[in-house]
């Protein structure tokens, strides 16, 4: 359920380095062409739209998550990887 919630954010986070990988795969499940600028952000709404489907959470707070809580698990997030 953590990456149905993440991915689109990091999509988007990384869109400005990536675009031209978002902008493929975007083009390959039939999203945009693959020379549209917004390509990455196309991609990160169908993830988003995709989690929501199937009836999963898409945002921290459906887990009780405040926004108070948010440096925490930053922290712990950056010790995982």
């Amino acid at each position: 359920l953590a990456i149905g919630i993440m991915l689109p954010h990091v999509v988007r986070y990384n869109g400005p380095v990536a675009g031209a990988a978002y902008a493929r795969l975007a083009a390959d499940i039939g999203l945009t062409a693959a020379d549209d600028p917004l390509a990455g952000d196309h991609l990160a709404d169908w993830l988003h739209d995709l989690v929501a489907k199937a009836g999963c959470p898409t945002d921290l707070a459906a887990f009780g998550v405040t926004p108070d809580l948010l440096p925490t698990l930053a922290e712990e997030a950056s010790k995982q990887w």
